[in-house]
């Protein structure tokens, strides 16, 4: 066997040789190190020298905490109030004379706030079921089916979800992903 024909079995073989390698690096370790005697274990009877690790941690450390947690509600609040004030521009938009296309784009962009910033799935999904409803030819209508998905399942609410990939089945054409998606979740929940 020469230089090359072991290249060959080593690559061929590598996780066998990966895991000789590990097996001998294993039986010649020694917790101690490799130059020092194997310590002898304490007898049974001799007292266990503990640590004390369930000690309190620090004032310093349970305050950092605090305020991490405090300034994380504070921004949560925050962008629940930011979000409200965003819902009531769009609601106010919504009652002028647009477009029927920026019509479709502001009831999304309600059902997103509700879904993603008030976390409201309930209220999410009606915006979403009314565009599917009626703004089925809206160019961002695939995407809302999949917000739909996320409202639904977050919601618990399976027999909707049944409908909807049912629903996805009729509107999307046999041969794309999104018919693709629906097939195998109905599939997958019988």
């Amino acid at each position: 066997m020469n230089q090359a024909d072991v290249g060959r079995w080593l690559k061929r073989n590598w996780l066998i040789v990966s895991l000789l390698v590990a097996i001998a690096a294993a039986l010649s370790w020694r917790p101690n190190g490799p130059d020092t005697e194997a310590v002898e274990p304490a007898p049974a009877s001799a007292p266990i020298e503990t640590t004390e690790t369930n000690a309190p941690p620090p004032q310093d450390v349970l305050q950092k905490q605090l305020d991490d947690t405090l300034l994380q509600q504070e921004k949560q609040r925050q962008l629940r109030h930011d979000a409200k004030s965003q819902i009531d521009e769009h609601l106010a938009v919504l009652d002028t004379g647009i477009t029927r296309d920026e019509y479709a784009t502001r009831m999304c962009a309600l059902g997103n706030l509700y879904q993603q910033r008030i976390l409201d799935f309930e209220t999410a999904a009606t915006y979403y079921e009314v565009l599917l409803d009626n703004y089925s030819d809206w160019s961002g209508i695939n995407g809302v089916y999949f917000q739909l998905i996320a409202c639904y399942t977050q919601l618990e609410d399976f027999p909707s979800l049944r409908l909807l990939y049912r629903r996805m089945l009729e509107f999307f054409p046999e041969d794309s992903i999104e018919y693709k998606y629906a097939a195998t979740m109905l599939e997958d929940q019988l």
